[in-house]
């Protein structure tokens, strides 16, 4: 009895083989109806190697299409402007794995403003989509367009073939419907182990700020990730997103606009958060190169990472916005844009400072191995304590005796613009005073007033009573900006 050849299909339980629904995956041939028939058939798609053309294959619920190798299995688009996968509005579920996606063929023939993944209308989710072991060629404009939730994308390789057109935007998760919802919120989706290389926009724009666009969501999480060599857009970019977390992520000459972006321009008008562990910023671009820019409602916390290699004049937070550095992070050199990081709101932070006199006459100066005190920043409160010696006296000094110099500028709350008060000890004055010295730090001040006290009153006498050798002892703590 004669044997006949037994098809894919045909054994129960397997997936439908797209070549038995007539895929020829030549890369010239239109292979879409048969995958749509495949589809139709069982939802579990198998796609052996070869290179197939596709236009608009309509993606469903629960579907599973897995290639057979993630380089030699190949999608490519039939012509210029195409979408090789499409979901017409809600899908739940879906899993797309180990294959390529391409602008051309083996042989040839680039397509141009391609798309690989597009969700037609995005007022609707995509839930809990799984997308693994997938190469997208930067030769596309888009990877991913759609309204995402519970989604994740795993050992997925963007732009890591291919040539790079108008632009090459890997994700882009917005709700760019007739009528966006305020409350469509991309939620608790996840990037694992993904390389995004060579985005690229024409210029400033709103679809395409950064390779990955996040509008209005809660909780992106970005697990070892490497982000390289952006053209005119940066590595994220969060609009109204509540927390964007980074763990031992790499970024690599992404800064040409804003490494990682936070803004309130989202439907849901709150900022982005940022929240960046263990990371390396490496070969920062350009002169000018802005690592984080907040806008006044966004906010980022910084630990255990590196910046290096970045130009002077590298910016962090180059829209107003708050950097808190939670724990030890370092740094090539400072870069400008900083002082909030290095100087304001460390958790704690210690370290010296030298001083000098200031009064209405001729200066005194202070003795050069007398001149150093010593502070400590725990939020935001300065204590600073140590004792300074008179150098020198030039002239007759008048009116207010300062210390100036101290590490941070005192509070400017218009409630109290005497901020601090405390006492001095001092030994040699050269005459004697009321009470005693008393020292007096004012609003938005880096100087504290040493003042004399009598029975009655403060006075700006001390300036006149002081000599070579006077030793004055600080012990103060002051509220900082």
């Amino acid at each position: 009895m004669a044997l006949t050849k037994a098809r894919n299909r045909m054994i129960e339980g397997a997936p439908a083989n797209v070549r038995d629904f007539g895929a020829v995956g030549d890369g010239v041939a239109d292979d879409t109806a048969a995958f749509n028939a495949a589809i139709a058939t069982t939802k579990q798609v198998y796609i052996p190697n070869g290179d197939y053309a596709l236009n608009a294959v309509q993606l469903t619920s629960d579907v599973t299409m897995v290639g057979e190798n993630n380089v030699r299995t190949r999608l490519i688009p039939t012509a210029d402007g195409v979408t090789i996968f499409e979901v017409a509005a809600s899908a739940a579920t879906l899993r797309l794995s180990n294959f390529r996606v391409s602008e051309q063929s083996s042989s040839g023939g680039v397509k141009n403003n391609c798309v690989f993944f597009n969700q037609v209308d995005k007022s609707y989710f995509i839930s809990h989509p799984i997308f693994e072991d997938l190469i997208i060629d930067r030769g596309l404009s888009y990877a991913f367009k759609g309204s995402f939730i519970y989604a994740q994308w795993e050992n997925c390789r963007f732009g890591h073939t291919g040539t790079a057109g108008d632009r090459f935007i890997p994700i882009l998760a917005r709700d760019d419907s007739g009528s966006p919802s305020a409350g469509h919120v991309f939620s608790i989706c996840t990037l694992r182990n993904c390389w995004l290389y060579g985005g690229k926009t024409t210029g400033v724009e709103a679809e395409g700020l950064a390779m990955v666009n996040v509008n209005n969501g809660d909780v992106w999480a970005f697990d070892t990730c490497g982000f390289e060599s952006t053209i005119n857009t940066g590595a994220v970019y969060s609009q109204g997103t509540r927390e964007m977390r980074f763990e031992s992520c790499w970024f690599e000459a992404c800064a040409t606009n804003a490494t990682l972006r936070g803004d309130s321009t989202g439907l849901s008008g709150h900022g982005a958060l940022f929240t960046i562990d263990g990371c390396r910023f490496s070969n920062l671009a350009g002169p000018t190169s802005v690592v984080i820019q907040l806008d006044a409602a966004s906010s980022a916390t910084l630990s255990n990472s590196e910046m290096v290699l970045g130009a002077a004049g590298l910016v962090v937070q180059g829209g107003g916005g708050n950097v808190t550095e939670i724990t030890q992070n370092t740094y090539d050199s400072v870069p400008s844009g900083f002082k909030n990081i290095l100087d304001k709101n460390q958790w704690r932070r210690s370290g010296t400072f030298t001083a000098s006199l200031s009064s209405s006459g001729p200066v005194p100066t202070i003795d050069a191995a007398f001149d150093t005190l010593s502070y400590t920043l725990q939020g935001d409160s300065c204590h600073v304590q140590g004792r300074i010696r008179v150098g020198a006296v030039p002239g007759s000094p008048s009116g207010n005796l300062i210390i100036v110099g101290l590490p941070f500028a005192s509070s400017t709350a218009a409630e109290t613009p005497d901020v601090e008060f405390s006492q001095i000890g001092y030994e040699g004055l050269g005459t004697a005073v009321g009470v005693g010295l008393v020292g007096v730090i004012e609003a938005a001040s880096t100087g504290m007033f040493v003042k004399e006290q009598t029975t009655t009153t403060l006075t700006d006498t001390v300036a006149t009573k002081i000599a070579v050798g006077t030793l004055l002892y600080i012990n103060t703590t002051y509220k900082i900006g």
